[in-house]
């Protein structure tokens, strides 16, 4: 008899121990099923059907409709100048205006697929979230270079992973918007003025303090 009671209790353990591990597994299930149906939910498309580049205008001045590319150890002609505006969609396809002459704001040109992309997202977020950036300066996300055959596809749900803040603008298939802002390379960013002009632009992984100094310089800028 003891040796019964033992076996069966060593058989109740064992089935305790199987519905306790089955019941962990379909919470697993269901919370990665919950997660993927919320960055679905996040995303209808990766790319906008179309998108406008158009001339910016400060005090009358009207800008270029595109800017030239930006070249490592040149002086930056585009500086002081009106920064294009940007019409496109977001991921959800709703429409989204980057009209300068409101505020200062960074445009930041990321693909997917980019390894110091991946790795400056993350440095901005964490920037914002510990106070590092002004808060008045916005960063816009644009994704493009797009590519399903390219790693960390699609760019909707990195960028819904990684908690990015701000606005997410999908371009084009064709990168028409990266194109017409004269991307030279990734990650790429265009600092504006409140006034709309052209601040600097930077091609390239930047460190975390080089990208607050260029966001507390528009912000600064604004209150001249």
């Amino acid at each position: 008899m003891p040796s019964n009671s033992k076996n069966n209790s060593s058989k109740t353990f064992a089935i305790v121990i199987s519905v306790a591990v089955v019941a962990m597994i379909g919470v697993v299930v269901l919370s990665v099923m919950s997660s993927k149906k919320e960055v679905k939910a996040q995303s209808q498309q990766e790319f906008s059907p179309s998108v406008s580049v158009t001339p910016g205008s400060v005090n009358g001045k009207i800008g270029e409709k595109t800017l030239p590319p930006l070249v490592e150890g040149a002086a930056d002609t585009t500086v002081g100048t009106p920064v294009p505006k940007i019409s496109a969609q977001d991921f959800k396809g709703n429409a989204v205006e980057i009209t300068p002459g409101k505020k200062p704001y960074v445009i930041a040109f990321m693909a997917h697929w980019c390894p110091h992309c991946r790795t400056e997202v993350p440095k901005i977020v964490k920037l914002h979230n510990e106070g590092g950036l002004p808060k008045d300066v916005d960063f816009y996300a644009v994704a493009t270079g797009t590519s399903d055959q390219r790693p960390n596809f699609p760019p909707s749900q990195w960028l819904f992973k990684e908690d990015w803040p701000w606005a997410k603008v999908a371009d084009d298939k064709n990168s028409s918007i990266a194109s017409a802002f004269g991307l030279s390379g990734y990650p790429y960013l265009i600092y504006v003025n409140a006034d709309g002009t052209i601040s600097q632009r930077t091609s390239g992984e930047q460190d975390a303090t080089a990208i607050a100094a260029a966001a507390n310089k528009i912000s600064q800028e604004k209150k001249k």
